[in-house]
């Protein structure tokens, strides 16, 4: 596991890089960069690991996608609440929740299967 300060070195690199390619604004600095031990999305724990990201991996997130890694717009989540973020939009969110509320006590590769349904990953 990578520590926090190497962490968010890589994110604001990856996000400058991003910037850079899709013409999106950019101002942030490395104290901009906060990462929590959870995601306060979905509480789950955050934690690296170094070969690829996976749903825990920390995710840089623009609170309103319309701005860019502007000050006061980032935040840092976990990559699968980014991912659910930016592939489901409200109405789809809430029918979902919804969903998963009627259905009561859901057991988690139940809700794992459904949300790669809805990625198809």
């Amino acid at each position: 596991s990578m520590n926090k300060e190497k962490l968010a070195k890589k994110l604001l690199k990856d996000a400058k890089q991003r910037a850079k390619n899709y013409n999106i604004e950019f101002n942030i600095t490395l104290e901009d960069i906060i990462i929590p031990d959870y995601c306060y999305i979905l509480g789950i724990p955050l934690f690296s690991n170094a070969l690829h990201s996976g749903p825990n991996s920390p995710s840089l997130d623009r609170i309103n996608p319309d701005n860019g890694y502007t000050k006061g717009n980032v935040q840092v989540i976990s990559h699968k609440a980014n991912t659910m973020k930016s592939n489901a939009n409200l109405d789809e969110l809430q029918a979902f929740a919804m969903w998963v509320i009627r259905q009561g006590v859901v057991c988690k590769t139940e809700i794992d299967r459904c949300l790669r349904t809805i990625h198809n990953d």
